[in-house]
């Protein structure tokens, strides 16, 4: 479990979020919507220490977020995958040199570092790119790569930062159903960060709307993750959407 205890974070002497408090339950997963703004690519941040916490408590299975050394630091970022908006992969590395990299810095051995990024890569579909560089890939697939590189470590914590904003509605709904087969694979804890209420009502259980980094409401939906109305065909007209 997740916990913010009054969590606030202060940049450039100006609130990002002020007076969190909310809770994400173990294995569900969990929407933050908000306007850009808001305060949800803080939230992540401080759960990826990137930042840390000016007021409250942030806990993560009990235990403080206030590391007391590097490798406290370091074992606790292997729970954590990370899928970007951007992708962000490494242009001069081939696709499974980039899932490969995490493995690198733990200084795990070359040969187990490719067999499990090859097997990942094959999971999300693209065992046949593994040779190939980013600029050769699509945004759908450069986004199944940057999910493969979250999965490499076999993360407790998935952290999913308007991971479909760049792409259009057709293939946001292909990288969908993917992290749905993720979830009911791996029961792993999600967050999914969006602008999109729509589209964060089908996926999530529960959702936490942020406003000038406050909490406006948190909504309980009362049904399972990627619920039986999962319909998001490309199609769709989000008729409610946060811009």
């Amino acid at each position: 479990m997740i916990e913010f205890h009054n969590v606030s974070k202060k940049i450039n002497n100006n609130f990002q979020i002020h007076d969190l408090d909310f809770k994400i339950e173990d294995q569900g997963v969990f929407g933050i919507v908000g306007k850009s703004g808001s305060g949800k690519t803080t939230i992540l941040n401080l759960l990826t220490g990137q930042l840390e916490a000016d007021e409250g408590e942030i806990t993560v299975y009990g235990k403080s977020l206030a590391f007391s050394n590097k490798f406290e630091r370091r074992e606790y970022l292997k729970k954590i995958g990370y899928v970007f908006q951007h992708f962000n992969l490494l242009s001069n590395l081939t696709i499974i040199e980039n899932v490969m990299l995490p493995l690198k810095v733990h200084h795990i051995e070359k040969n187990e570092r490719y067999k499990k990024a090859y097997s990942l890569l094959e999971y999300v579909g693209l065992k046949d790119a593994i040779d190939k560089y980013p600029h050769e890939l699509s945004g759908g697939e450069q986004q199944r790569v940057g999910i493969a590189r979250a999965l490499i470590n076999d993360p407790e914590i998935l952290l999913c930062d308007e991971m479909t904003s760049a792409l259009d509605l057709e293939i946001a709904y292909d990288i969908l159903k993917l992290l749905k087969n993720i979830y009911l694979d791996r029961k792993m804890t999600i967050i999914y960060v969006t602008h999109d209420l729509e589209i964060v009502k089908k996926v999530c259980s529960k959702i936490l709307v942020l406003e000038k980094g406050k909490v406006q409401n948190i909504l309980d939906l009362k049904h399972e993750p990627f619920n039986d109305d999962f319909e998001l065909h490309y199609d769709l007209t989000i008729k409610e959407t946060l811009t």
